[in-house]
């Protein structure tokens, strides 16, 4: 019987991944991003992390992150998040967080009233620190619900310092996100499994977060989506990326037509040779 736990532990280290130093500073990043928001103020914490063409979005539309913070007062609402998954280029330049983020009146009570989970893909610039090249908040999180763990895929990418020409790959990949979007509009659906990494996660409006592969299979959503590609980012070494866009659904409610103007952001990353979707966000 202990020999039989032994072999079980010993496979479970076997196949847990190693974390790169890249990926490490990555969740830092990410921490020290959110600690700036409630021991300072979320606009200094804002300003600080986003890059200068930074993408975030208002009422349905893609807005400059950084100019849009800048141009807010700070106040003293709480707003605090922290990273439950994470994942990393193998450039070690580029990669994604996501995790719960809630808020509430008073930086300095700390009492949240209200969540919804972030997804945040980075970017390292020219000086080597990590900033914010778009974010977003979807998906449903109940205050206190999830703790502090950071998960990460058990398959990562191999650091390497291998060239690729990144303007090719962002063209290959921004045509694969619209003929993905041209598919999504024929059948008014907002996701194809098929398209979807073994490991990948569905954060859209009204529910909680989907991780499981059989829940992928299954999600269906109420309503009729099209969507519209505007734009793409990729990592230097072309394993990983982002595209993102403008959503319109329309939702029957009360046998009357609700159209809701939303956006989504997408982030892929290469597997077999093939780009596969690992994280799947739309929200308004």
């Amino acid at each position: 019987m202990k020999s039989t736990i032994l072999l079980l532990l010993s496979l479970l280290f076997v196949t847990q991944p190693e974390w790169p130093e890249s990926l490490k500073s990555l969740v830092q990043a990410e921490r020290d991003f959110a600690s700036l928001s409630v021991e300072v103020n979320t606009r200094h914490a804002f300003i600080s992390n986003m890059d200068d063409n930074s993408i975030a979005f208002q009422k349905g539309e893609p807005v400059n992150g950084f100019a849009t913070w800048s141009a807010n007062e700070a106040n003293e609402g709480y707003l605090y998040w922290w990273p439950v998954y994470a994942d990393i280029a193998s450039s070690g330049d580029f990669g994604y967080t996501t995790g719960p983020a809630e808020w509430g009146p008073s930086r300095t009570e700390r009492t949240a009233t209200g969540g919804v989970f972030y997804s945040t893909v980075w970017v390292k610039n020219n000086e080597g620190q990590w900033k914010v090249a778009i974010d977003m908040g979807s998906a449903r999180y109940t205050p206190g619900s999830l703790g502090k763990e950071v998960s990460i895929p058990t398959q990562l990418l191999k650091p390497s310092t291998k060239k690729v020409n990144a303007d090719k790959v962002k063209e290959s990949l921004a045509a694969l996100d619209k003929s993905y979007l041209e598919l999504l509009n024929k059948n008014k659906k907002s996701i194809d499994p098929t398209y979807f990494h073994r490991e990948s996660r569905v954060h859209h409006g009204g529910r909680e977060p989907v991780t499981s592969r059989d829940e992928i299979e299954k999600f269906e959503e109420p309503g009729s989506f099209n969507f519209e590609h505007l734009g793409c980012q990729v990592a230097k070494s072309g394993d990983m990326g982002f595209t993102y866009g403008k959503v319109k659904l329309d939702l029957e409610r009360d046998g009357q037509t609700q159209t809701l103007n939303l956006n989504y952001l997408r982030v892929w990353k290469i597997d077999n040779g093939n780009w596969k979707i690992v994280l799947d966000v739309v929200g308004g």
